[in-house]
């Protein structure tokens, strides 16, 4: 915001990857928004529905009768989950009655890529824990800990259902299509846009924190699990028929 990039910027908007101790405690010379993260005190914050949109997936997994609910993280320097999307977690199993089991909490070296997903699901089958659902931090993360399952021969979501974070493109394309949550995205544009505009025409007050919602997006990945539902013959009738076509 300092830098020779931004020089002849009237006002900026930072992403998620900026870090406010960079600004060494120090309000920025300009109008500056952040999208997304924590509030530093420093700037005009749009905060994201984590905590929302984390609470409304986990509570639709327990709806449909999961209990054994596995969380698939990033690294933390504490080496625990933390956050708005674990405590919105927290308190969807509260809510029901559930408590979060350590032992099925695992994290992957990244925070938004495939391959940690692939490992730290690895290595959440190979330990025998039993579970019966996958909450994973984002969507990647969850596409990785998807192709793990399918390796390992578990059925998502017969045996286990799945859900990411973020309504990815990707999400909506895996096999089966991911359960996920969408930030809603655009409000949270409308919303730094708008504060960044407010600073423009001159309001000078304290820095701002505008919360967005979250809302789910069911699918595929996280349906009712096959032991609830009618086994095969019973559902189509004791014999099946298929028709073949040639052309």
């Amino acid at each position: 915001m300092r830098g020779e990039t931004t020089a002849d910027a009237d006002g900026v908007v930072v992403f998620p990857n900026f870090h406010p101790d960079l600004l060494g405690g120090k309000a920025p010379d300009r109008p500056v928004v952040q999208f997304g993260g924590g509030p530093s005190g420093l700037l005009d914050t749009v905060v994201m529905g984590q905590h929302e949109g984390f609470a409304a997936v986990t509570r639709h997994l327990l709806d449909t009768g999961r209990r054994r609910l596995a969380l698939v993280w990033n690294a933390s320097e504490s080496g625990l989950p933390d956050g708005p999307r674990y405590e919105g977690f927290l308190a969807a199993l509260g809510e029901y009655g559930v408590e979060a089991d350590p032992s099925l909490m695992v994290a992957g070296s990244d925070w938004d890529r495939r391959a940690p997903g692939f490992e730290a699901m690895s290595g959440l089958l190979a330990s025998g824990a039993e579970f019966d659902a996958v909450v994973c931090i984002n969507d990647a993360v969850a596409v990785g800990a998807l192709r793990a399952l399918r390796i390992r021969g578990v059925r998502v979501p017969d045996d286990v259902a799945l859900t990411g974070f973020d309504d990815t493109d990707e999400a909506e394309f895996t096999v089966p299509p991911l359960t996920t949550v969408s930030p809603e995205h655009q409000a949270m544009v409308d919303a730094a846009v708008a504060m960044l505009v407010e600073r423009l025409g001159g309001e000078s007050g304290p820095p701002r924190v505008r919360h967005t919602g979250a809302h789910l997006i069911p699918r595929a990945s996280s349906g009712v699990p096959a032991s609830a539902r009618s086994p095969w013959p019973h559902r189509y009738g004791s014999r099946s028929h298929f028709l073949l076509s040639r052309h």
